[in-house]
């Protein structure tokens, strides 16, 4: 049974995020439970080199997206849309960001230093791992 909060974005709920009523990037990064910088003109980075993978593969994903607002909100608005890709995503990061055999040191504490972090994620966990993806999304 999937959580009532993972249910899929509508259409209206993307042009929300889209009309810069919605979460920034910094508190989409904060609910994965990651710590970045945020560079001059408010750029995200990271410090480690597994971050910075998932980053890049995130930034790939987003590359193959459509660029026009009508067809960009369709498209996110479609559940499974990029599924695949998502779960390629995890599958490769997955285990070393959110394993529980990873260095967790490099995740926020849940909940302490982040209000969107609630708790701590497993990869290993389904329902977590739905929140993972769900977050990436």
């Amino acid at each position: 049974m999937r959580d009532s909060s993972l249910q899929h974005w509508s259409k209206d709920d993307w042009a929300v995020l889209f009309s810069s009523q919605g979460p920034t990037i910094r508190e989409i990064t904060e609910c994965l439970g990651l710590s970045c910088a945020t560079e001059r003109g408010g750029a995200i980075r990271f410090s480690k080199r597994e971050l910075r993978n998932l980053s890049n593969g995130v930034q790939k994903v987003s590359k193959n997206l459509p660029r026009d607002l009508h067809a960009l909100l369709e498209s996110a608005s479609t559940p499974n849309t990029i599924d695949k890709e998502l779960d390629e995503l995890l599958t490769t990061h997955g285990p070393v960001l959110w394993g529980k055999n990873a260095d967790r040191k490099r995740l926020l504490l849940a909940p302490g230093n982040s209000t969107t972090y609630r708790k701590g994620l497993f990869y290993e966990v389904p329902v977590d791992r739905e929140i993972l993806k769900t977050h990436l999304h």
